[in-house]
């Protein structure tokens, strides 16, 4: 009767577990879609919430957190000693940012890949230079005279960062991971005056980068709007992806449309402070199509691989 009730308990455990636990099994040359419905939000929290934990450091596999950050971008990919993080958040996302970093013991982000520099992907690169050993900063080719990028490049000037200001394709090789990044080559086609503080004029220069970890395939379109995504589509060789993260916080073009038709992927990511800031074009979109969305809002969106299959978890 004890052994019984033991092994009860041990089963609802794992049930409850595993419950909270996305599994995608395909790989990547397939393109069928597992159906999944989207995240439910019940905060509009601005920064990360610091109840959060990170302990996993499997060397073997891939791991990809999408950092609760607010209205903001600050994703940190992990394998076997590297440490990519594509964008910093808001000016407010340090303090999360460091805890998370700080957690895991990581001392050096190798490459800091800067999409684009309006302040929701820039604001903490500053204090995240000044604080953290960084092996090469990666921007697109253009400037911007703001508070936060004065301060990225200062902070990158005293201490003698590598600085990449990337005109063409660049590939970074670890292993079994292949980060390609794509810059635009629209500076012509888009009117930008550096003392503009709006945020939302240069976001067709986002830089576009493809993650490949053995089978399986992710996409990062950091603000990416309608002629940056069509550029991409037209110029790049397109995959089926585990995952995509989704361009500038729950916006929706018909372009994001054509790339889901194209590239089939199993989940998206949208970086987002609250649920109803989702265009609802967008979240009609995802269901008529059974792709499972999940929110930052709703806390930090973790990506585990092993190169074959990926779960995610929130």
């Amino acid at each position: 009767m004890k052994k019984a009730l033991i092994l009860l308990i041990t089963i609802l455990i794992m049930t409850l577990v595993l419950s909270s636990c996305h599994v995608i099994t395909q790989p990547a040359e397939t393109k069928e879609t597992k159906s999944g419905s989207l995240s439910q939000s019940e905060t509009s929290d601005e920064t990360q919430d610091n109840t959060e934990t990170f302990s996993d450091n499997d060397p073997s596999l891939l791991y990809i957190d999408y950092l609760k950050a607010g209205k903001a971008d600050c994703i940190v990919i992990r394998q076997n000693g590297l440490t990519i993080m594509i964008d910093t958040g808001l000016n407010t996302t340090y303090s999360s940012a460091s805890s998370y970093l700080d957690q895991l013991g990581i001392e050096r982000i190798d490459y800091m890949i800067i999409t684009h520099f309006d302040n929701d992907h820039i604001g903490s690169a500053g204090q995240l230079i000044q604080n953290y050993e960084v092996g090469e900063l990666i921007v697109p080719d253009y400037v911007r005279d703001s508070q936060y990028y004065n301060a990225m490049i200062d902070a990158a000037e005293e201490k003698s960062l590598t600085l990449t200001r990337l005109a063409d394709d660049k590939t970074i090789e670890s292993g079994e991971l292949t980060i390609a990044i794509n810059p635009t080559h629209l500076y012509d086609e888009v009117e930008l005056d550096p003392d503009n503080t709006d945020d939302s004029v240069d976001n067709d220069f986002s830089l576009i980068t493809t993650l490949r970890f053995g089978a399986n395939r992710f996409l990062f379109l950091g603000d990416a709007e309608k002629a940056r995504l069509e550029e991409f589509m037209n110029t790049s060789t397109l995959s089926v992806y585990q995952a995509i993260k989704l361009p500038h916080h729950g916006d929706y073009y018909k372009a994001i449309k054509t790339l889901l038709d194209k590239t089939v992927p199993e989940a998206v990511v949208t970086c987002i402070d609250n649920e109803t800031n989702m265009d609802a074009s967008l979240v009609t979109l995802l269901k008529e199509k059974g792709i499972p969305s999940y929110l930052t809002c709703d806390g930090t969106v973790r990506l585990i691989s092993d190169g074959k299959t990926v779960s995610i978890d929130q």
